[in-house]
């Protein structure tokens, strides 16, 4: 584990700003003044307790406990990861991998500071290149052997690596090699600048340019801007960035001026499309002449004023210069506007078509709004009996994913994938216990790749009981085991970490899970497509507040099981007021028609130690037990369909009650 990885374990971040600001409690987030930048009256800094984590959404400083005494004291992230790993009696002595790390940046910073001393020789050309004294000593720009040196600085502002601008030979600009601290291909230049609003207005818009003088050109202009340095955008820095920018910032791209620089265009587009599904990406196009920002803040353009061309409307130049004639113009633009996601972007490009080709706006909105398949296209879909078979063997051939617990899949014989299952449970009955147990056995019995949308508890609560599960303790003994570093947390990160994801936003409609597992398997997040979604629960869903909201919800997750190739398991509360110790029906299910016809799979959750006035050792027979119910299985009933469990508490384990 890293040592970064650590000092997040040992500090809490609540009582460490605590330290410097009163915080006050907001639901499942911690609110106050900043200390960072100095607000007195409003409270911008949000604190994160589940995530040990915070962010000032004036600021724009965020991150764990090393970021925030970093940006507090303006000291080096080194400075202030040693300073707290001194705090929390870490030591960095013998731990080789922080020593090697240490040791490169060491080696760079010295590098730079030494070549920082002879700027002198070069600056005559980078006045004339247009920047100041300032944005020099900004970028802590040098000279040596005749080359100018660039400190390349990871988002942290540590000095990982350098570049140096040669003014004789190939290549123009030549890049220290790939470091346990650097790699070119996920790197952006200059994005330690933008992680606070130090030096910019505004962070409503980021500019992604091309080079390191582009991205100093934009710093002088007052533009928050970070640059690919290379030939076009790499995934892993579309990555990167997402780390570090608000979801509803807008990323203005400026590609070179010319025919390569547009065929390009359409590949930032679709990695951005793949990893930031959601972010809003423009295109900034300069003026004729201008090649680049440099060339901008010579010619003293405002950059600003320059109006913005949403990416999908200008890839359209470039699909249609592919097409000779206009059969393919209209079938290569049917095609892809299939890929634009905004309907109010869509219409545009379909006006700016019909202007240019000469048509009707309404007859091509109709036409792109029509399915091009033809009847080949259509049959294809459908399959004769021995089309049928083969998905019945392959079915067989997959096998089926069993539940984990005994009892269930002696009764069912366990699930398939495409189909759902619903867990219905009285309030408080332990159906997110259930959920939890029943994602560890998918882990440990099918090596499963699971998404659980935790839409009521926190995630890091959802993690207290994991780890309480997998170790075998209490759950009130988790805290010790997570403060004090034990080394049995490796051993649940080393069985959650490359198999699970959780969210646990609380506002999620059924189509926005949709999209989430779309993401999460676009970019191969768990090494491979997700085998089973878990979302706990139903009534939690945005959109479920109304009949016609939580009716197509309900009727949803079958269209993501089918399309995805997953089990989904949806927990459902009863929505009948009665006796919670009583055995439940299947009419108690909200919405109870939608949810049951998507069901392949129904259990029914209750506790009966609730019962009221029972004897003392009835109370304590049933002390602990959650029984189950089989009320609906799709593929048949194979054995006794009432089950019984009871709570270890000393393990946190659900232990089946099994009597021969």
């Amino acid at each position: 584990m890293k040592i970064s990885q650590l000092i997040n374990q040992k500090i809490n971040i609540v009582d460490y700003i605590s330290k410097y600001t009163d915080l006050e409690n907001h639901g499942n987030v911690l609110k106050g003044c900043c200390p960072i930048h100095g607000s007195e009256q409003n409270k911008p800094l949000v604190v994160f307790p589940n995530t040990n984590t915070y962010f000032c959404f004036a600021c724009e400083s965020g991150g764990g406990p090393i970021n925030f005494l970093a940006d507090l004291e303006d000291i080096p992230y080194k400075v202030a990861l040693e300073q707290l790993a001194k705090e929390s009696n870490i030591s960095l002595v013998n731990d080789q991998q922080y020593q090697k790390e240490a040791g490169i940046e060491e080696r760079y910073t010295k590098k730079a500071e030494k070549a920082v001393r002879n700027v002198g020789k070069v600056k005559a050309y980078l006045h004339k290149r247009g920047f100041t004294d300032d944005t020099i000593e900004a970028f802590m720009l040098g000279e040596e052997n005749g080359t100018i040196t660039i400190p390349i600085k990871n988002p942290f502002g540590q000095i990982v690596a350098i570049a140096r601008r040669q003014f004789e030979g190939t290549p123009k600009y030549k890049n220290s090699y790939n470091n346990d601290l650097y790699d070119k291909s996920a790197l952006l230049y200059g994005m330690e600048k933008i992680r606070r609003k130090d030096h910019f207005n505004s962070k409503d818009t980021i500019y992604l340019v091309e080079g390191y003088m582009d991205a100093m050109s934009g710093y002088q202009m007052g533009l928050p801007t970070v640059a690919y340095c290379g030939n076009e955008v790499h995934k892993d820095q579309v990555t990167t960035l997402s780390k570090f920018i608000r979801p509803n910032v807008t990323i203005a791209y400026c590609p070179d001026n010319d025919q390569e620089g547009l065929k390009r265009v359409i590949r930032v587009r679709d990695n951005f499309q793949a990893i930031m599904p959601n972010t809003n990406i423009y295109v900034l196009q300069l003026p004729e002449g201008i090649k680049d920002f440099n060339d901008a803040l010579i010619a003293g353009i405002k950059v600003d004023e320059i109006p913005l061309v949403h990416i999908d409307r200008y890839c359209v130049q470039w699909v249609l210069s592919r097409c000779k004639h206009d059969e393919d113009r209209f079938n290569q633009m049917h095609d892809y506007l299939k890929t634009v996601k905004n309907d109010l972007v869509k219409s545009d490009i379909i006006k700016e078509l019909a202007e240019l080709w000469d048509r009707p706006f309404e007859q091509l909105k109709e036409y792109f709004k029509t399915s091009k398949e033809d009847l080949d296209e259509l049959v294809k879909e459908a399959d004769k009996t021995e089309g049928c078979l083969n998905d019945l063997k392959r079915l067989y051939e997959r096998g089926e994913l069993k539940t984990g617990f005994q009892q269930v899949d002696n009764c069912i014989g366990g699930m398939t994938k495409k189909q759902v299952l619903v867990i219905g449970a009285y309030s408080a009955a332990g159906k997110t216990d259930v959920a939890i147990e029943y994602i560890l056995r998918q882990l440990t019995v099918n090596k499963s790749r699971i998404l659980f949308f935790s839409l009521e508890m926190p995630k890091g609560k959802v993690l207290e009981r994991m780890i309480a599960k997998i170790v075998g303790v209490r759950l009130k003994d988790v805290k010790e085991i997570v403060m004090s570093g034990d080394e049995r947390i490796k051993q649940v990160i080393d069985k959650l970490d490359e198999r699970l994801i959780v969210y646990d936003q609380n506002d999620l409609s059924i189509f926005e899970i949709e999209k989430r597992l779309q993401a999460v398997n676009q970019k191969g997040l768990l090494g491979g497509d997700v085998d089973v979604v878990v979302v706990d629960y139903f009534g939690y869903l945005k959109g479920t507040d109304d009949f016609e909201g939580a009716s197509a919800q309900a009727k949803y997750m079958k269209y993501i099981a089918k399309t995805y190739d997953v089990v989904f398991c949806m927990l459902s509360q009863l929505s009948r007021k009665a006796n919670t110790y009583e055995e439940p029906t299947m009419d108690m299910l909200k919405l109870t028609g939608d949810l049951e016809a998507s069901a392949d799979v129904i259990i029914m959750l209750w506790r009966p130690e609730k019962e009221p006035n029972i004897s003392m050792e009835k109370e304590a027979r049933l002390r602990n037990i959650t029984r189950m119910k089989v009320e609906k299985a799709r593929d048949g009933i194979y054995g006794p369909t009432r089950m019984e469990f009871k709570y270890n508490s000393s393990n946190s384990r659900l232990e089946e009650q099994i009597t021969s």
